[in-house]
C-alpha cells in the first residue's frame, strides 16, 4: 500500500511539473512575452485597398502569439497609428481600460482606400506599415497584453485609378478610346520619371473639382475637348514615328 502511494505520489508531482513547465512563474508575467516579430511583411497596392500578409510569429515559449496589432503612418515624417480598435484591455492593472484593442488573428489583413483618404495618405506619396505580435496573459482578475518589437517598416504607395478625371468629363465617358490613350501616355510616360510623378500628382490632386466645373459649362467642355483631342493627335504620331523607328546600334542609330 505504501508503495502505491508513493507510486501515485511520483506520478502527480511529474504530472504537476510537466503542467508548471508549460507557463512562466508568476515572476516572468512582467518579462517580455514576444521576443521576435512577425516576419515578411508584405503589401500590395490595388486600386481600392492594400492588401498585407505575414508569416506567424510565436511567443518565446514557442507558442501560437494571440494576434498581431497592426500600425500605419501616412509619410515618413508621422507616427505610425495603430489602425485595428475594438477590445478593451487593461494593460496596466488600474482598474481601468487605457485604450481599446483589437487583435488580429489571421496572417493578413486588408486595409482600404477610403481608410487611407481618412487617413491623409495622397496618391504617389509613401506611406508605411509595421506590425507586432501580441500575447494576452490573465493574470488574477485582469489581462496583460504584451508586445514583441516591430517588423517592418514596408513602404507603399498609392498609385491613381485608371480614370483620368478631366477627360472622363469632357469624352462623357472613362471607357471611351481617348481617355485610354491618355491614361496609357500617364502610365507609359509620365509615371516613369521624377517629374512625370510629380506631374500626376498634382494633377490628380487638382483635376477632380475642374472635371466637375467643366462637366457642368458646356461651352468650356467643348473648348478642353478640341484641345485633348490636339494632345491625343501628337501622342498617336509620337507612337507611330517610335513604330517606324528601326532597331538603335551602339551609337544611338537607327538601323
Amino acid at each position: 500500500m505504501t508503495r502505491l502511494i508513493l507510486i501515485v505520489s511520483v506520478v502527480a508531482l511529474i504530472m504537476i511539473v510537466s503542467i508548471a513547465s508549460e507557463y512562466p512563474p508568476a515572476y516572468d508575467y512582467d518579462e517580455e512575452w514576444t521576443d521576435t516579430p512577425p516576419s515578411d511583411l508584405s503589401g500590395a497596392w490595388d486600386e481600392d485597398h492594400v492588401y498585407l500578409s505575414w508569416d506567424k510569429a510565436y511567443d518565446i515559449y514557442e507558442n501560437d502569439v494571440d494576434g498581431y496589432r497592426l500600425y500605419r503612418a501616412p509619410d515618413e515624417d508621422s507616427d505610425y497609428v495603430m489602425i485595428n480598435i475594438t477590445d478593451e484591455i487593461d494593460n496596466d492593472d488600474d482598474g481601468e481600460t487605457d485604450e481599446e484593442y483589437e487583435l488580429i488573428t489571421t496572417l493578413d489583413y486588408t486595409d482600404s482606400a477610403s481608410a487611407l483618404t481618412a487617413a491623409g495618405i495622397y496618391l504617389l506619396v509613401p506611406f508605411y506599415y509595421k506590425m507586432t505580435a501580441a500575447v494576452v496573459v490573465a493574470i488574477d482578475s485582469t489581462y496583460r497584453l504584451y508586445e514583441s518589437d516591430y517588423s517592418g517598416p514596408v513602404e507603399l504607395m498609392k498609385w491613381p485609378v485608371s480614370e483620368c478625371f478631366v477627360a472622363t468629363a469632357v469624352f462623357d465617358s472613362s471607357s471611351a478610346n481617348q481617355v485610354r490613350i491618355l491614361s496609357s501616355f500617364r502610365d507609359e510616360a509620365l509615371m516613369g520619371t521624377k517629374i512625370g510623378k510629380w506631374i500626376v500628382k498634382c494633377y490628380y490632386r487638382m483635376s477632380p473639382p475642374i472635371a466637375d466645373f467643366i462637366g457642368e459649362k458646356p461651352l468650356l467642355k467643348l473648348f478642353v475637348r478640341l484641345h485633348l483631342k490636339l494632345v491625343i493627335g501628337l501622342l498617336r504620331l509620337m507612337k507611330a514615328l517610335d513604330s517606324l523607328q528601326g532597331p538603335v546600334n551602339e551609337k544611338g542609330f537607327s538601323l
